[in-house]
């Protein structure tokens, strides 16, 4: 079985982020964000397979002292693909990296994706993975 670990935004704060989903939907066939049915986060580790069990305590544990996270953006970005992927960048990502740093001495990095490995991994918020190329 696959899995990932992340965190995602619940309140009234992230409606910010569901206004640039709506807008960056324009540049794609079909709105990418939305479809996914889950609210704007931040991916720490994707996994092809890994336990169950396992990944439920690696994410108890990483985010056992993690009460509130505050994150304010400073850049929309892209990850040079086809297609284009557009995305946040948070200004300060200590908290994230510490965060992510967490669930890998728990969990072998080797088992996730490559994109979500140390010295890889980019901390990130999605505004759309599907821009098509005459929107670049």
């Amino acid at each position: 079985m696959g899995g990932a670990i992340s965190i995602s935004a619940n309140d009234d704060t992230s409606e910010r982020i569901y206004e640039l989903w709506r807008q960056v939907a324009r540049f794609e066939p079909t709105p990418s964000m939305a479809a996914l049915n889950y609210p704007p986060h931040f991916t720490f580790a994707i996994y092809d397979s890994i336990d169950a069990d396992l990944l439920r305590s690696a994410a108890r544990e990483a985010f056992s002292e993690c009460r509130k996270l505050d994150v304010r953006f400073e850049a929309i970005r892209y990850f040079d693909a086809d297609p284009l992927t557009l995305w946040l960048e948070p200004a300060d990502s200590g908290q994230l990296r510490a965060l992510y740093e967490a669930v890998h001495r728990i969990v072998d990095p080797a088992l996730c994706q490559p994109h979500y490995r140390p010295d890889a991994w980019i901390a990130h918020c999605t505004l759309g993975t599907n821009v098509r190329p005459d929107n670049r």
